[in-house]
């Protein structure tokens, strides 16, 4: 039996596909990229801090400890299809 919860999140991604999508377009280019090498790898090291500032500042990242991680699960979960679809 499939987990509820693997069922949901792409029901929720589909449903909500215009909010992630206006979401992404609503991001700059360098915003974009530092998402993009969140996702693509380990260890990201911003090199203008003023966009990891924004990005937690519009609720999408949030700092634990020396790392940036997503505030939202679903949002990452979008972003990661975005980036791995390219």
């Amino acid at each position: 039996m499939i987990p509820s919860r693997l069922i949901c999140i792409p029901i929720a991604i589909e449903t909500g596909g215009m909010y992630f999508r206006e979401l992404w377009t609503s991001l700059s280019e360098p915003e974009q990229d530092f998402l993009e090498y969140l996702i693509t790898e380990e260890t990201p090291h911003p090199q203008n801090k003023s966009t990891v500032r924004r990005l937690i500042r519009k609720k999408i990242l949030k700092k634990t400890g020396d790392c940036y991680r997503f505030q939202v699960p679903l949002v990452e979960t979008f972003i990661t299809q975005m980036v791995t679809e390219w």
